[in-house]
């Protein structure tokens, strides 16, 4: 404690210092007297097949210290790492979601505004893919929070009202979780929407869905 305030140890490195030191890193800190972990995979997103087991149980294994691990930088991942002992999460809206340390902030461009679709964890860009997918075909990708009631057509929302949209649906993802929704289920719901749209190509990549089931699916009953 620092004049009465936590310390929390930050930990910047890629998955593969993650996968092979972060029991040692976690300990050696723990041992310093740090009161959590910030945890930063570095260039690290979702979408990254092979490194998504290292990444959860880097954070199930510094949760196992009995301290809260806040990841610095999370897309809708995160909401499977709850399962792995994550605390918190930083989360732009609608970006920042992952970034290299090296990474020069002033060569990013403008990102277009982007449209949440909860069911399949991802977003679509509103003025060119929402227009092609059509998102009002498909019943399950439809949303009733206050901005959709709104504005039903995803395709007419500008970036304010996309990020709102973005921000009561992941809050919603986070209650959710938060009220019990079992490992087992969230695996389940992953996987049914993987299966459902797994041969549409105007929702592809979905694979991550895939991939997310798979990993919570391997601690069932957890």
């Amino acid at each position: 404690m620092a004049d009465g305030l936590p310390v929390f140890a930050a930990i910047l490195a890629d998955t593969q210092v993650m996968g092979s030191n972060i029991k040692d890193i976690g300990t050696q800190y723990s041992d310093a007297g740090a009161d959590g972990f910030l945890l930063w995979p570095d260039g690290f997103s979702g979408q990254q097949d092979r490194a998504l087991r290292t990444v959860f149980e880097a954070v199930a294994e510094l949760s196992n210290n009995g301290k809260p691990v806040i990841l610095m930088y999370g897309d809708a991942f995160s909401l499977v790492l709850h399962y792995a002992g994550l605390a918190g999460f930083a989360c732009g809206i609608c970006y920042s979601e992952q970034k290299l340390a090296t990474q020069d902030i002033n060569v990013e461009g403008a990102i277009p505004p982007r449209y949440y679709l909860r069911r399949l964890k991802k977003k679509v860009v509103i003025e060119t893919e929402v227009p092609r997918i059509q998102i009002d075909r498909y019943p399950d990708l439809l949303c009733n929070c206050a901005i959709c009631q709104r504005k039903p057509d995803p395709a007419t929302l500008d970036d304010t009202e996309s990020r709102e949209h973005f921000m009561l649906v992941r809050a919603n993802e986070l209650a959710e979780i938060r009220s019990g929704l079992s490992r087992k289920d969230f695996a389940a719901a992953l996987d049914d929407a993987y299966r459902q749209h797994l041969e549409d190509p105007l929702l592809r990549p979905i694979d991550h869905l895939r991939s997310w089931s798979a990993l919570l699916s391997d601690g069932e009953g957890k």
